[in-house]
């Protein structure tokens, strides 16, 4: 790579996190404080992309479409809850092909960005590298990116939207982490394909389970 090569500054929480994570990897103390930032930024971006799927929908609604009673909880739930949402995309013979997953910025992950704040301005005492403050923050740190990452693991963005005079169902979503667009696409995007939903609402631990 040249001085001249330009490398793209990703701006999803996934890009943020895996920056954050580089930063830990750093023995250097100052990079503590940027793996803070990191981390703060995508908290804060993945509570964006929620925010605006639900701004899609809530356009949507004002177009004509209504959410059903399933939706409805799904929407209850992604604006207040902690718990994983996953819908399982069944053919008509019951095999699933796909799945929908919502991963929540949980209450716990909110009030670590929060604490991160913190880490974000001139810090008033010089601490030696022996200062357990160090280790301690890092262990933070670490602890913070473990709930992030739970954060990004879904690809369910908004409550799913159906439409009673087309019988078409609306969703935002996007690709899981392994992933590609184009693999997103053929496996929900084939209009007029027909299928069961079967949902599911998740604990942590179950969700950890049933991975």
């Amino acid at each position: 790579m040249t001085n001249t090569d330009k490398v793209e500054h990703g701006l999803h929480a996934r890009d943020y996190l895996a920056r954050a994570r580089a930063r830990l990897a750093s023995a250097s103390p100052e990079n503590l404080f940027y793996a803070a930032f990191e981390l703060r930024c995508g908290i804060e971006a993945r509570l964006q992309q929620y925010l605006e799927a639900q701004r899609e929908t809530t356009g949507r609604i004002k177009q004509g479409w209504r959410i059903a009673k399933l939706s409805r909880r799904l929407e209850r739930h992604f604006r207040t809850g902690d718990q994983v949402v996953r819908i399982a995309m069944r053919e008509p013979d019951g095999r699933v092909f796909y799945e929908l997953v919502y991963t929540p910025v949980t209450a716990r992950l909110q009030k670590m960005g929060e604490r991160l704040g913190s880490l974000l301005h001139a810090q008033t005492k010089c601490r030696p590298p022996t200062d357990k403050w160090w280790s301690e923050t890092r262990q933070f740190l670490e602890s913070v990116v473990e709930e992030l990452e739970k954060a990004v693991r879904g690809n369910l963005l908004g409550a799913p939207l159906w439409n009673p005079r087309t019988k078409r169902v609306f969703t935002v979503s996007e690709p899981f982490p392994n992933e590609s667009p184009q693999e997103h696409k053929a496996a929900i995007g084939r209009v007029g394909r027909r299928f069961l939903a079967q949902v599911e609402f998740l604990n942590e631990q179950t969700a950890k389970d049933s991975s």
